[in-house]
């Protein structure tokens, strides 16, 4: 009886410690976590083959585990995200904390295109075009200041008051001068739209698309730059700019800090700035290595990342 006892007795363990190993788990490193770049990632472990999730109340997809292990990227969106993962009858919640947005997608594909049209101009036009939109701006501005005098004025003239009379007949001709100025820009716009249009269509390839989905997409890719972006819906949550290193070197450059600039200036950060700061950085970089270091201009804020072989630009606010 005993030796069937001390054989039985191991084989029950086994037997025990077989089904345990069988049975199905799922768990999750944190069960909230924050978007970096353009996404969060969650992490977990399951001794299941898949796990499926969904967003809310969206679509369920599936995600395959690797030696019981399981990461799943979930792109940064304007509120917050409840994940549901589920595998093998268990069932686990995350919630990813939304992400603020720094553009609508239209502003910053018409910002970057005409940038991007403008580039390609020649010398000559490029400064008209830079002069025209820098007057073009001050000048409707100065002509919406006088508007807006001149309709105070109005009132105070309709009211008896007989000094405002000179203060508005001054600010009608200022008015007028300005309206003229607005017509011989335009004429001036006019006059550079064929070069426009011929730089658009030369620059096509490298444009922004026009109406991508939600999600995490590659709006632009290049052998020389990959810009991807985090939508949600039109509002743009996150921007990556990715680039060979070998595009970082001598005349191979140029390409890359207009493209930069271009970026920078269509979220409303200041292209310049943010150059001079990356160029700093870039000086006392080796590239072989993988911080982070950060960069801000106008409450955007730039995070780089080197690999062997790329740099990566994440834009984010």
């Amino acid at each position: 009886m005993k030796k069937r006892l001390r054989f039985i007795l191991p084989m029950l363990v086994l037997c025990l410690l077989l089904a345990s190993c069988g049975r199905p788990t799922l768990s999750v490193s944190h069960h909230q976590v924050t978007p970096d770049g353009l996404a969060a990632v969650i992490n977990g472990k399951s001794r299941q083959s898949h796990i499926a999730y969904r967003i809310n109340n969206g679509t369920t997809h599936q995600q395959k585990t690797v030696n019981g292990q399981f990461s799943i990227t979930i792109p940064s969106a304007t509120t917050a995200q409840r994940v549901t993962l589920k595998a093998g009858g268990h069932q686990t919640t995350v919630t990813v904390t939304r992400q603020t947005p720094l553009v609508t997608y239209q502003a910053l594909r018409e910002t970057y295109n005409q940038g991007l049209a403008v580039s390609a101009l020649s010398s000559k036009d490029q400064r008209v075009a830079e002069g025209l939109a820098l007057q073009s701006a001050s000048v409707q501005s100065r002509l919406s200041q006088a508007q807006a005098a001149i309709k105070k004025a109005q009132k105070r003239v309709k009211a008896g008051d007989t000094v405002a009379r000179a203060t508005l007949n001054r600010q009608l001709k200022e008015a007028a001068s300005l309206k003229r100025s607005v017509a011989i820009l335009g004429q001036t716009k006019t006059s550079l739209a064929p070069a426009m249009a011929k730089a658009t269509t030369a620059t096509k390839d490298d444009q922004l698309p026009a109406q991508p989905t939600s999600g995490l997409h590659n709006l632009v890719t290049t052998n020389k730059t990959t810009i991807r972006a985090a939508l949600d819906g039109d509002q743009v949550t996150g921007l990556a700019l990715m680039v060979p290193t070998s595009q970082l070197k001598g005349q191979k450059a140029r390409h890359f800090v207009t493209t930069f600039s271009l970026v920078a200036q269509s979220v409303g950060a200041n292209a310049k700035n943010v150059l001079k700061q990356f160029q700093k950085q870039a000086n006392g970089k080796n590239t072989s290595q993988t911080t982070t270091p950060k960069l801000h201009s106008n409450g955007i804020t730039f995070s780089l990342g080197y690999s062997t072989s790329t740099l990566y630009v994440y834009i984010t606010k």
